[in-house]
């Protein structure tokens, strides 16, 4: 597994994103932090592909890990529980990017760490 980080402004009305992967991969996690503090269930990262009718993995700012909602806390994004075993196994790389929306409850910039297996090893549940 490798990650990277990026730094991605958010403001209070969904906006999308398009982050390229360094190599064809498949994605395996997502972990957020904001620098400013969000409220439970409005405040979300979701990544996924493009146009998918389910996005991979949501981030809930304001209710996931130690210190919800609290500025420079990470949360650890979830598993769409509707992603089909198709959609997880997706590759991404330099020419299929990421889709990352993010809806802040209060405007600010977020800190994304993505996780990936470049090696592209199949998922077999879902």
């Amino acid at each position: 597994m490798k990650t990277f980080m990026v730094v991605i402004p958010g403001t209070t009305s969904s906006v999308k994103h398009y982050i390229p992967l360094p190599d064809k991969a498949k994605l395996r996690g997502v972990t957020a932090v904001p620098n400013s503090t969000q409220t439970a269930g409005t405040s979300t990262v979701t990544v996924g592909k493009k146009g998918a009718t389910n996005k991979l993995y949501q981030v809930n700012l304001g209710t996931t890990g130690p210190g919800a909602g609290v500025i420079g806390v990470p949360a650890k994004g979830a598993q769409v529980a509707a992603a089909t075993k198709a959609e997880l196994n997706e590759e991404f790389g330099p020419t299929n990017p990421l889709e990352v929306d993010i809806v802040l409850v209060v405007a600010g910039s977020v800190g994304i760490m993505i996780t990936y297996d470049e090696y592209n090893v199949t998922i077999n549940e879902a």
